[in-house]
């Protein structure tokens, strides 16, 4: 987990983007079936599990990019962190993770080929309507990413079929 944060960092600074890195506690538990469970106090909801605890901690770390993206992207202020030791059969610990303007960024587009799936055209159909404008492109490194929301808005858009028909002229 340290070398893929270490890529991150590396790759930020060669791009140039903004990121930020972010510590939160949590909670691990071992269950009866040998399983870790990863919560995150602060951030309701915000929970994983592996088979062992170093696949636990890696989803862990996975999930906590997920929810501090997400909550900034949402406008919404990021919970203060507290620390609070281990008790009991709790273990906690510090998770650390880098969030990157590039990484809010992807969240919230997708590739050309996921587009042509979710709006059931194909992937020259997508590459029409980016030319078009009718959809909005994102340039991410070599892609062209496509907007969720432009997607979203292209599904509610009720749409005529059959050709157009040409004005008579009269």
């Amino acid at each position: 987990m340290v070398k893929r944060e270490q890529n991150r960092i590396d790759e930020a600074r060669y791009r140039g983007t903004m990121m930020n890195r972010y510590i939160y506690e949590a909670t691990l538990e071992k269950e009866d079936s040998g399983k870790y469970y990863v919560y995150f106090p602060e951030f309701s909801g915000v929970c994983t599990s592996g088979k062992d605890i170093n696949e636990a901690v890696s989803k862990a770390g996975e999930a906590l990019e997920l929810a501090i993206a997400t909550c900034l992207d949402d406008g919404n202020k990021l919970p203060a962190p507290r620390f609070r030791g281990s008790e009991g059969n709790l273990v906690r610990i510090g998770i650390s993770v880098i969030v990157t303007d590039e990484m809010r960024l992807r969240m919230k587009c997708v590739t050309p080929s996921e587009a042509a799936k979710m709006l059931g055209v194909s992937k020259g159909r997508i590459s029409q309507l980016l030319d078009a404008g009718v959809i909005q492109p994102v340039p991410f490194g070599n892609e062209r990413l496509v907007t969720l929301a432009s997607i979203h808005e292209r599904l509610c858009s009720p749409r005529l079929t059959g050709r157009p028909r040409k004005l008579v002229a009269g």
